[in-house]
């Protein structure tokens, strides 16, 4: 990475007030949620301050997306189905997704299908055993391109340079981007949600899920990582943990190759990057798992609008 283009695109970050502050929400959401002292009442109280978001709320929670028989109309009752991922994310959602219409049209529409299909994948991997943190997989789907704001918002003329390359060259849009910048919007999205102290679990797929061969093949990483694969660890007593997120970053790696080929949104480029081996391997997963999730995620596109 040039260091004058990295040195100006952190301090982007920084500066960046186009972006909303979201930390100081998040925080005190989860940090409640957390707290055993405080009630579910007490919170539902807080966000009922905020009626467009506890409109959300109670649209998301009845959502065919996630199944629940019986109609939910009371906020604290939804706060406590959905947990406090989900609610991070769904803040993430209200806040983030009105800038990515106005920059980048699909780009919501990507990154929202993106994060639902990382979920449903981590939720079939659960079925047998719960590995996954399916809202955390389903945040960092979300928010996996976040980096692709700031690029838009601060270095714009770069921005249309990588969409007018990536179009003429026949490319992905990240070949495109590291020739005219030198520097990703996977690393701008982890450094930025890391600058949120968000969890490892969440900057990690970010950060590597263009470059997942890079994390599989880091030796300084995987060096004490005992768990080669999901199938390695089924007949285990612990459950799965990664310390280096490999897994969730194969989840997401997966799910945004496949919101691509289904024509979800725009992520920058109509070109499909190819679904590594590793990816396959390290899932436990086949070709007749695949298309079974192709025919399954692509009715999610009918969810979209929930989120909007």
């Amino acid at each position: 990475m040039k260091k004058d283009k990295f040195d100006e695109i952190m301090s982007a970050i920084k500066m960046t007030d186009s972006i909303p502050s979201l930390p100081e929400v998040i925080y005190k959401i989860n940090s409640l949620m957390e707290d055993d002292t405080v009630s579910v009442n007490y919170i539902g109280n807080l966000m009922t301050k905020d009626m467009s978001l506890s409109a959300k709320i109670l649209k998301i929670v009845n959502s065919p997306f996630y199944g629940f028989p019986q109609r939910i109309y009371n906020l604290n009752l939804a706060l406590v189905l959905l947990g406090s991922n989900t609610l991070k994310s769904i803040i993430i959602t209200s806040s983030v997704f009105d800038l990515m219409k106005d920059i980048m049209k699909g780009l919501w529409e990507h990154s929202l299908f993106c994060g639902l299909t990382a979920k449903y994948i981590a939720k079939q991997i659960n079925k047998n055993k719960q590995l996954i943190d399916e809202d955390l997989v389903f945040s960092a789907g979300l928010l996996h391109d976040i980096g692709k704001l700031i690029i838009a918002i601060q270095f714009k003329d770069d921005f249309d340079s990588i969409i007018k390359l990536a179009e003429e060259k026949k490319q992905i849009y990240s070949e495109a981007e590291k020739k005219v910048l030198d520097v990703s919007h996977a690393e701008v999205g982890y450094y930025l949600t890391k600058s949120w102290n968000y969890p490892a679990s969440i900057y990690i797929p970010i950060r590597f899920h263009h470059d997942f061969m890079m994390l599989y093949k880091n030796e300084n990483i995987t060096k004490n990582y005992n768990v080669k694969s999901i199938a390695d660890n089924k007949n285990k007593d612990k459950p799965y943990f990664s310390s280096n997120y490999v897994i969730e970053t194969a989840i997401v790696n997966l799910s945004d190759i496949l919101t691509k080929s289904l024509g979800i949104g725009f992520s920058g480029s109509i070109y499909v990057d190819e679904i590594k081996n590793e990816i396959m391997e390290i899932l436990s997963i086949d070709l007749d798992f695949l298309k079974k999730i192709i025919e399954e995620i692509y009715y999610f596109k009918d969810e979209l609008t929930v989120f909007n």
